[in-house]
Parts: structure tokens; C-alpha cells; sequence
């Protein structure tokens, strides 16, 4: 911060979760998710520690919030009392221009169903692999794929696929790269996202880009996301996900109908809406601190000696103070904020610790540092 404070600067703006603990400037932060309150197990203790902390601190002191769906914003509002009116909902965009890349992945295991993420409890990956189970005694030619990283508790995942005899029919590649993961969208009979929670589910757009059907759980944001171009199930019922992947295999006019509605359904999410709606939050910050600067631009602040702010004739005088000791600030971040300021120069050159102590005072006439 100590970078930014000289510049001609407005807003400062966090697309992820944290802000500075002090900013001279109007913050602006994005929520993702709150994945860290609901599954609290699955974050190592200074990941939580941070996620809880930060998000907290960061949802009191940001002038607006933007939130990647109305689920995020519905669960901030509940979890943290935030003022609706305060959050914006501004969709994360996709490009589907990825789709052109090509890969020499070969699979050779068709037919199979896909799914895509981090492995870990919170995916519902061990209602997949039941259902997926029933599924292949019946049909035994199909495989599923999970490919992925490896998250938090992943072991319990791996240790059922044993336990159930389904090592030869239940793969796991690991991570794979783009080019290669685009490849396994265009060969997968479905792609499925069982989850519990999520914030956005950016591979249901990754799937529907690749013209893969894409079955998902009716849960969190996902809907939201998938609208109609999606089959959903019951994330707690083993039964109603094994129903949907035999209607996947069985209706090939679902199949037909649900990729074309996944093709349109990806324009709704494109960087430059997402970019556009950004601004839209953005500005009306930026050109209000504009006015506070331009105001405090023709009333230069004002220098008194020490006597003179005591006896200053109706003018209200603060003097901000720690432990009886003066903040060391210096004065140049000053006219970025929206106060009408006068100080008493001091014989030792400030740092900008003290600035955020204005926001406690609310918007007074003149304040003594």
C-alpha cells in the first residue's frame, strides 16, 4: 500500500476474498464462496484460519462487495448479517475459445462418464461412485473417470472405490492439463458434478463448451449456473443419480437437446459481461471519491500552529492519539480521502497507519494529527 499511496488513486479493488488490513483508499472486494464455514474439515487450520479471518474482516471494512452468484450472496448475507444492498452479483466469465485446442490424449476406455475437480468429501464423489457401482453391474462396459488433484481427505474417496472391487472400472489420471482435459470432455458419454457446494461450478460451462451433457446435482449455485441446459439430481439419493445416467444413455434426443442448450448457454457468461458488470460496481466508487477530491481540491487544507487549532473559532479539532502517544502518519495520502482536513505539522515524518482511524470519527471539519 505504501506503493499506491502518492498515486492519483480511487478505488482499490480485490477479486479474491482479502483487502489490506489498512487502506487509505475505498475497497471493493469479490466472495467467491463460503465452502471454508460449511466444510470447515476440509481446509488445512491456517488456510481456515486466514478464509475466516480475512473474509470477515474484509466483508466489514469493503464500501461494496461482489459476489460470483446470487447463492455466494445469499449465504454472505446470512452468515455475516451483511446488508443485501450492499452486494453485487457479477457472474464469473468462461472462454470458450479454449474448445480449439487439441490434444493427443488418448483415452481408449470409451464409453465413460466424467467427472472433473478437486478430490475431496465435499465433491459428494462417494454418492458418484455408488451410483456408479449399481450403474456398471448392469452396464459393465463403462467407466468412469475421476481426474483431478488430490484435496483434503481425499483418501477416504480412494479407500471406497477399493473397498467396493472397482479399481479396474474407476480410474484416477490425477491432474491433467488443459489440452488434455478438453479432450476427455469431447469423448465423455456425460460429464457429472455430484457437489454439495459451490460457489460457481465454472466445469459445468467447461463441459457444455465441449458440447458434453452435463449432469449435475441440484444444489448451491449449480442450477443457477446450468439453468435448462442441464439433468439434475438429488445430491443425497444414490437412486435418482443412477436414473439420470441410464436416461442419459437411453434418450438420445435429451442428449441432442441438452448440448444445444449447453452452446447457448454458455454466451450468458462471457469475460466481457463479467468485465462490464465489474465497472458498473466500480464507478459510481470511484467518480464519488472523484468529487471528494475535487472538493477538498478547492479548500486547500489548512496549517495551524498548536495555539491556533486550540482557540480555532468553531471549528471542530480532533487529535487522534494511541496510548497518549501521537500516530506517526504522513500527510500526502490525506487528500485522497473524503474529509475536509486541517493538521499541525509534527517534527517527525508519519507513516499512514493512522489514516483508516478516520473512518472511527465519521466525517468531521478538521483533525489534528
Amino acid at each position: 500500500m505504501d506503493k499506491l499511496s502518492g498515486k492519483n488513486i480511487t478505488v482499490f479493488f480485490s477479486p479474491a476474498h482479502y483487502i489490506p488490513w489498512f487502506s487509505p483508499f475505498k475497497t471493493i472486494v469479490t466472495v467467491h464462496d463460503l465452502s471454508y464455514l460449511f466444510f470447515p474439515n476440509e481446509f488445512l487450520k491456517k488456510d481456515l484460519y486466514q478464509l475466516r479471518n480475512w473474509t470477515k474482516y474484509a466483508l466489514k471494512k469493503a464500501c461494496h462487495i461482489i459476489a460470483v452468484s446470487k447463492t455466494t450472496k445469499k449465504d454472505i448475507v446470512k452468515e455475516y448479517s451483511v446488508p443485501d444492498e450492499k452486494i453485487s452479483v457479477v457472474y464469473n466469465g468462461y472462454d470458450p475459445s479454449t474448445s480449439l485446442r487439441m490434444s493427443n490424449l488418448q483415452t481408449n476406455i470409451k464409453p465413460y462418464f466424467l467427472y472433473v475437480g478437486t478430490i475431496q468429501p465435499r465433491k459428494n464423489l462417494s454418492t458418484l461412485i455408488k451410483a456408479f457401482s449399481r450403474f456398471h453391474a448392469k452396464h459393465p462396459s463403462f467407466k468412469l473417470i475421476i481426474a483431478g488433484k488430490k484435496g483434503w481427505l481425499y483418501d477416504s474417496i480412494f479407500l471406497q472405490v477399493s473397498q467396493m472391487q472397482m479399481t479396474e472400472s474407476i480410474i484416477f489420471p490425477g491432474y491433467v492439463s488443459d489440452s488434455e482435459k478438453i479432450k476427455l470432455y469431447q469423448e465423455a458419454t456425460a460429464y457429472i458434478l455430484p457437489s454439495f457446494y459451490e460457489g460457481f461450478g465454472i466445469p459445468i460451462l467447461e463441459a457444455m463448451s465441449h458440447k458434453c451433457p452435463v449432469i449435475s446435482s441440484f444444489s448451491s449455485s449449480l442450477p443457477e449456473i446450468g439453468g435448462e441446459a442441464c439433468l439434475y439430481f438429488d445430491p443425497n439419493s444414490v437412486n435418482d443419480l443412477l436414473d439420470k445416467m441410464e436416461l442419459i444413455i437411453s434418450d438420445k434426443t435429451l442428449v441432442k437437446d441438452l448440448i444445444e442448450k449447453g452452446i447457448k448457454r454458455i454466451d450468458s457468461f462471457s469475460w466481457k459481461a463479467t468485465g462490464k458488470r465489474t465497472l458498473e460496481v466500480l464507478l459510481p466508487v470511484n467518480n464519488q471519491m472523484k468529487e471528494a477530491q475535487n472538493s477538498l481540491a478547492s479548500h486547500p487544507m489548512q496549517t495551524w500552529e498548536w495555539g491556533e487549532a486550540r482557540t480555532a473559532m468553531g471549528v471542530e479539532v480532533i487529535k487522534i492519539q494511541s496510548d497518549g502517544k501521537l500516530y506517526q502518519m504522513t500527510i500526502h495520502p490525506i487528500p485522497h480521502t473524503p474529509y475536509s482536513i486541517g493538521y499541525i505539522p509534527r517534527s517527525e515524518m508519519p507513516t499512514q497507519s493512522a489514516l483508516t482511524r478516520l473512518h472511527e470519527f465519521g466525517k468531521k471539519n478538521n483533525v489534528i494529527f
